[in-house]
């Protein structure tokens, strides 16, 4: 199994659990979720951004997460080859169907530079930061 799918069962059997989904969803604390930057072969071949979050949904119920965050930085066709070969595509990102589920989304350049596609933890930390700032109460 690979890490993708490994997370979203982890993520998806976390709120199976009984109690967490409900302490989550009751939870005054602001609930973001951080969107995959690419789809993995073989696991979520033709997901996009929305297939992410209703699949945690369906799991969880609504009202485990309040924001989406997402990069926002196309990935340099050099590095996206031996991907695209092996039937990997940067996750496809489309607002207003996110937006229509109740979720807020904002998007950041997310992209760590090198060989590999991932996030850059220093920009996800910022991030995550600014939209804490945006939506505390």
């Amino acid at each position: 199994m690979k890490t993708f799918a490994k997370v979203m069962v982890v993520f998806a059997c976390i709120f199976l659990v009984g109690g967490i989904a409900d302490a989550v969803r009751q939870s005054r604390a602001l609930k973001i979720y951080v969107l995959n930057i690419m789809t993995q072969d073989g696991e979520t071949d033709g997901y996009d951004a929305d297939d992410h979050v209703r699949a945690i949904l369906e799991h969880a119920g609504p009202g485990v997460m309040d924001v989406c965050i997402a990069n926002d930085e196309p990935v340099p066709p050099e590095i996206m080859e031996p991907y695209a070969k092996e039937g990997v595509s940067q996750l496809e990102l489309r607002r207003e169907d996110l937006e229509q589920m109740g979720l807020a989304v904002r998007t950041f350049p997310l992209l760590e530079p090198g060989r590999y596609i991932r996030h850059n933890s220093d920009a996800l930390a910022r991030a995550i930061l600014s939209v804490w700032r945006e939506f505390r109460t």
